[in-house]
Formats: structure tokens, C-alpha cells, sequence
């Protein structure tokens, strides 16, 4: 919080900070301005974590599949389920690709099916497995299906 007139400033990231300020104190407002962008920057962060949850809750998708699909550790996986890590890099662009596909694919077949569709070998990906394919960054080949998917009629 920052007073307009004289006050604290109190800034968190791993506890509190205070600091007696004035109006005039731009050093202050910088420190507060860091603050703000650290903790947009965290939540961002936190998001991915979310994700994780997401893909686990709508899909089932176990953290060996979560990651199997990222190219994580299995324990790291759970610990984004915990909520205690964060993937970063390349492993939360696999994620947030797994998110997407997974969100695609409840529209065109049961949740319940969903890791048994992304763990099997499919033909016209020359039988390979989506879960590989999104472990090495191959997701537009694996969206294509999905999109074959979506396009074909039902009856």
C-alpha cells in the first residue's frame, strides 16, 4: 500500500518490507513499481501451475502424462499439481499446449477418453503417440488431427 501523503510502503515477494516515504520520494514509487511487476510476474507464473491442474482435473491426465507430454520428471509434475513448483521454459510452452489440445479435444470426444486418445498410436500420425509428439514440440502436427477431428461430421 502507498500512502499519497507521508506513510508506509509495504511491498511483499517473500515478506514485508516497510519504509517511511514522502510524496516526493521517487525511489519509493520505483521499489513499488518493481513490486507490482514482480507480483504480476509471479501470478503469471502461478498460472502455469494452474494448467497443470487443469489438464489433471478436465482429462484425467496423471503427472507421469503431464510429464511424458512437457519432457519433465514425473516428480516435477506432481510438484506443479502441489502447486509448489512452476514450469518455466520450453516445459511450460509443452504445457500450455497440452492445455489447449486437451481443451480442443473435450469438445469432439469424452473427457473420460482423453488420455487414452493422446497415450495411443495413431495412424495418421504415423502411428506414433500425441504425448510424444508434444514432448518434442510437435504440436501443430498433433493440432492438425485435432482439427480433422472438429471439422468431421457426426451423426
Amino acid at each position: 500500500m502507498v500512502s499519497r501523503g507521508f506513510g508506509w510502503l509495504w511491498a511483499t515477494r517473500y515478506g514485508a518490507i516497510a519504509q517511511w516515504v514522502s510524496p516526493l520520494d521517487s525511489s519509493v514509487y520505483d521499489l513499488h513499481n518493481s513490486a507490482t511487476v514482480a507480483l504480476h510476474m509471479a501470478t503469471a507464473i502461478h498460472q502455469y501451475a494452474r494448467e497443470a491442474s487443469r489438464v489433471h482435473d478436465i482429462a484425467g491426465l496423471t503427472d507421469a502424462d503431464i510429464a511424458r507430454a512437457t519432457g519433465a520428471a514425473p516428480s516435477t509434475a506432481r510438484a506443479w499439481l502441489a502447486g509448489t513448483r512452476n514450469p518455466t521454459g520450453e516445459r511450460a510452452d509443452r504445457l500450455i499446449e497440452l492445455s489447449a489440445l486437451v481443451e480442443r479435444l473435450q469438445r469432439v470426444m469424452e473427457p473420460s477418453y482423453i488420455p487414452v486418445w493422446l497415450r495411443r498410436p495413431i495412424e495418421v500420425l504415423d502411428d506414433r503417440k500425441p504425448l510424444d509428439l508434444l514432448a518434442r514440440g510437435d504440436f501443430r502436427r498433433v493440432a492438425r488431427v485435432v482439427s480433422s477431428l472438429e471439422d468431421a461430421p457426426f451423426t
